[in-house]
């Protein structure tokens, strides 16, 4: 049966990546919906921030806040892009069908719980080096951090030489994103707010940090949909992307909304 375009779905890459990172998914649900893929400042095509003051995520979400105006949008993002998608959302709610999130990097809800835990000090510890080694100039020496952190040790040294310095181009935008995160005053209550379905991914092999933050958002959501993906960790949607994006595809589409009885027929016609 064919199926006109239903749905918006925004689609947000995590740092050091671009809108490429989703190819596979957009691929997915291009069939029945209308796929935008956003680069962040300072990755993919998108030109560095140049605001006056530094960058916050809810820089970043304004910037695709206009995709939102025509409403029934499904906002899906990964790492700090999951952080994003939520922002997005709750600066405009109504417009929001569904969210999905896989790991998002909700720092300040670390830092608000315990600041003294392992889960806060090995994220804070990550970002101490990035911004480090990016003072001194050595924006390789941050990506080589900030990869092994989320890759696993050996990440940095087994990707190919053009994609190690494409990391590297964005570590300034990268390093920006730490106090970004730090800075977001996204309130549990504000999430629970929201009406729209929500989906939590995140790898039951992540990091303590980003273990912690699914804690965090079970305890907070509740009426969320909450699932640990086996064998994954913080890169999931990359190093195992056919699963995730089977899992998000799938609870995008039990959102979709029926079609009408004439469309139907003229589909089995």
């Amino acid at each position: 049966m064919n199926r006109t375009p239903e749905d918006t779905v925004l689609l947000f890459h995590s740092s050091a990546s671009s809108s490429r990172q989703w190819q596979l998914l957009i691929d997915r649900l291009q069939p029945h919906h209308r796929v935008h893929a956003i680069d962040l400042y300072g990755h993919g095509r998108r030109t560095d921030w140049r605001g006056d003051l530094p960058l916050t995520v809810r820089d970043e979400a304004a910037h695709a806040l206009p995709l939102l105006e025509g409403g029934a949008v499904h906002l899906v993002g990964h790492s700090y892009g999951g952080a994003v998608a939520m922002q997005l959302a709750l600066m405009a709610p109504q417009a929001v069908r569904s969210l999905v999130v896989y790991e998002p990097v909700l720092a300040s809800w670390l830092v608000d719980d315990d600041p003294h835990s392992g889960a806060a000090r090995e994220f804070l510890a990550v970002g101490a080096f990035v911004e480090h080694a990016m003072r001194r100039g050595e924006p390789e020496l941050a990506a080589w951090r900030f990869v092994d952190y989320w890759g696993g040790p050996g990440s940095w040294t087994a990707m190919l030489p053009e994609r190690r310095q494409a990391v590297a181009q964005r570590m300034p935008a990268v390093a920006a994103h730490f106090g970004a995160l730090l800075a977001m005053r996204l309130l549990p209550s504000d999430l629970a707010a929201l009406q729209a379905p929500m989906l939590m991914l995140h790898g039951a092999s992540t990091r303590a940090s980003t273990l912690r933050v699914a804690e965090l958002l079970r305890a907070a959501l509740p009426q969320a949909r909450h699932e640990s993906l086996h064998g994954m960790g913080h890169l999931g949607p990359i190093t195992h992307a056919a699963e995730v994006n089977a899992c998000i595809h799938a609870f995008i589409e039990r959102r979709l909304p029926a079609m009408p009885l004439a469309m139907t027929a003229l589909a089995v016609a």
